[in-house]
């Protein structure tokens, strides 16, 4: 597998380590013959700030079956030239307005191919670079329909310091009923149960993902497993 850190653009000069100056080893691959495909879907609006760190913490997963999909909501700072710059290793970018993140969520995932979804925001990271190679093993190994796992916070201003650890190892479809569920950017979910049972509802402006979740962990059962890890650091606000 060729490295992906090469045909990528240069990183700032203050920038280094991941995901800046690092990439998975393309040796992490090479236990099997073929990878399902992860559709990853990044909504952004205005986010010129911090979505040059996102999408190469996507793209440097170095991940050999991924479909990357942004939906820009029509910014209007410099976070379309961003985005730009990686064209060549993002499969869908589609810029135009939104109804807002729920909406642009669906967009994404109508325009998904893959086998599981996952969902990135345009001002969080893949907490290391091991995080789909993790998430699929999962999925095999376990042989579920969606997995999750912990995410953590971090400080908008500097994203080396950790305000909170969210952690799901004691989250269950029962824990949501008391309102208590994983981040929608740390679960990935099998393409079929999107088709089958729908995506966000918009009718929730605030709550969709809760909804979602209730949908499809409590009432049609799909199988999950937790992954020991963190998935994503969250950015606060």
């Amino acid at each position: 597998m060729l490295s992906i850190l090469r045909q990528l653009p240069n990183p700032p000069l203050d920038k280094l380590g991941w995901p800046w100056t690092e990439e998975t080893s393309s040796s992490v691959y090479e236990e099997l013959s073929s990878w399902p495909r992860i559709s990853i879907v990044t909504p952004s609006f205005n986010q010129g700030k911090f979505i040059e760190e996102t999408i190469r913490s996507v793209l440097l997963q170095n991940y050999p079956n991924l479909e990357y999909i942004i939906i820009d909501g029509g910014s209007t700072d410099n976070t379309l030239k961003i985005i730009e710059k990686y064209d060549l290793n993002i499969a869908t970018i589609v810029s135009e307005p939104d109804n807002g993140l729920y909406h642009a969520l669906n967009k994404g995932i109508e325009l998904s191919n893959g086998d599981l979804i996952g969902i990135m925001h345009s001002d969080d990271v893949f907490y290391d670079e091991k995080t789909l190679s993790a998430i699929v093993e999962t999925v095999r190994s376990k042989n579920v329909d969606a997995v999750w796992g912990d995410v953590v916070f971090i400080d908008k201003k500097d994203d080396c310091k950790i305000k909170r650890h969210y952690r799901a190892d004691k989250i269950s479809p029962n824990s949501f009923k008391k309102g208590i569920m994983p981040p929608h950017t740390s679960i990935y979910i099998k393409k079929i149960y999107y088709d089958k049972l729908g995506v966000f509802n918009l009718k929730y402006r605030i709550a969709a993902d809760y909804d979602l979740a209730l949908r499809f962990f409590l009432l049609n059962k799909l199988t999950y497993a937790y992954i020991p890890k963190i998935i994503v650091k969250m950015r606060e606000g």
